[in-house]
């Protein structure tokens, strides 16, 4: 009706006769949504003793708790509940 500046009787007489367009376009096809991970697939907490137990050969891992340990990261009071680091990934 507002589009057409048409009364409602006169939009309702059109409707009722078929005399009228659709003006409707084709949908697009959605597009599926990426599930990301927010961490790298082989991420290491740093605060779990299984998997420190694990990489405790690895020279990255061991490097990383021991900075941890050196900074008090583990006992602070504000402390994350994990600290990742990743082997593969420089960022």
């Amino acid at each position: 009706m507002e589009v057409e500046k048409m009364p409602f009787e006169q939009v309702m007489k059109q409707i009722e006769q078929g005399d009228f367009e659709y003006g409707l376009q084709e949908l697009e096809e959605p597009t599926p949504v990426r599930q990301m991970s927010d961490l790298p697939g082989d991420c290491i907490n740093l605060f779990d003793k299984n998997q420190l137990s694990y990489y405790k050969d690895n020279k990255i891992v061991r490097a990383a708790a021991e900075l941890v340990i050196s900074r008090k990261l583990n006992k602070a009071v504000n402390r994350p509940k994990a600290l990742y680091v990743s082997l593969t990934d420089n960022v």
